[in-house]
């Protein structure tokens, strides 16, 4: 840009000609915030702290690979999606910005769009994430998702309409869509106690796939772009019976899948309320909202530095035990497949049933 406004400002015939160059930086930014149609929010009232312990229990192992890895949320509306991604945006706006001391310089904030093109135009930042929220998302090109949920780059591009939308590496990314076929939910086959009881199983990935079948660009879904996006994202599917958790991998093993019983909201129950008033119009923050962000800071920490070996080794006993029965359980389900005991879906087991975390119940 400033070898051009050099050139521009030194034309005789230029529209500009002897601008001075602050000046045509400045109004050149202006013109390109203009055209940025993400919606930035800075004001949100809720936490980490607000989430159903279920689905906090479940986010934890998922964490601290959220610097590589996008969040990929599928499945029935109402659930609240939306206000899930929102609470992991903040949390980790605040984080990022605490840990570079900026709390006086930058105001947490992520910004939100349903089009991949109305982020173009402003640089992304990892002290504001960006959420795909209610946007088609079978409509949309492979190289535009891969480009999205390239966390780990050094630098991602998406080339769009009005410019190119740009990603910065380690700058959290999810999407919230309601694309999935509830008609290809594997059958519920877990007796009545054990599913009131809150115990996990296991649905082969074959089985999983084809409740995502309609959620991918038909034109350009093959298992090469398809396996693209897997490995780049952490995929959750709420339904009406289940909330299913794949972590990001290339690797077609088992899906754990946690039953949601009658309660399918991954809020708890109170902050529901709470985010129905704001949704409805209210901007008060509520009075412990300070309270519950002290909450979140050392909590949020530990999520993201809290590794599988340490949680492991805290927990000798248990995790020995659950590597176990987790080994039983997936070669009893992948006779085909060889089990490896660092995969992902037994470090998300272990941590899911080891990880030392104060649930809110």
């Amino acid at each position: 840009m400033l070898r051009w406004i050099t050139i521009e400002i030194n034309k005789p015939d230029s529209p500009i000609y002897k601008w001075h160059s602050v000046l045509v930086e400045k109004s050149l930014r202006n013109l390109a915030a203009d055209g940025v149609l993400a919606q930035v929010h800075e004001h949100w009232p809720l936490t980490l702290y607000d989430f159903d312990a279920r689905f906090l229990k479940a986010l934890a192992p998922l964490m601290p690979s959220l610097q590589e890895k996008a969040l990929g949320f599928h499945g029935e509306p109402g659930a609240g999606k939306t206000p899930v991604a929102r609470n992991i945006a903040m949390a980790m706006s605040r984080h990022w910005i605490r840990k570079a001391h900026k709390e006086s310089e930058v105001t947490p904030s992520f910004r939100q769009a349903s089009e991949f093109d109305f982020f173009s135009g402003q640089s992304g930042s990892i002290f504001r994430p960006d959420i795909f929220d209610d946007g088609t998302f079978c409509e949309q090109q492979f190289k535009k998702i891969k480009a999205f949920t390239n966390v780990g780059n050094v630098e991602s591009m998406s080339k769009e309409r009005w410019g190119a939308a740009k990603w910065v590496k380690g700058q959290l990314q999810i999407y919230c869509v309601n694309d999935f076929d509830a008609i290809q939910e594997p059958k519920d086959d877990m007796p009545v106690l054990v599913k009131k009881a809150g115990h996990h199983s296991y649905v082969s990935h074959d089985s999983f796939m084809k409740m995502l079948d309609v959620a991918w660009f038909a034109k350009e879904a093959n298992p090469s772009n398809i396996m693209a996006v897997l490995k780049r994202t952490h995929l959750c599917i709420n339904t009406k019976t289940f909330l299913y958790v794949r972590p990001a991998s290339e690797s077609p093993g088992p899906v754990m899948r946690l039953p949601l019983d009658d309660k399918t909201d991954l809020l708890h129950s109170e902050s529901r309320a709470l985010y129905d008033f704001y949704r409805k119009g209210g901007v008060d923050l509520p009075r412990d909202f300070q309270q519950k962000v002290e909450w979140e800071m050392p909590t949020c920490l530990k999520l993201l530095t809290y590794p599988v070996a340490r949680v492991c080794s805290r927990h000798s006993a248990s995790a020995q035990k659950l590597h176990c029965l987790t080994g039983l359980a997936l070669r009893s389900r992948t006779s085909s497949t060889t089990h490896n005991s660092g995969s992902a879906l037994e470090q998300l087991t272990i941590l899911y049933f080891c990880f030392p975390f104060p649930f809110r119940i």
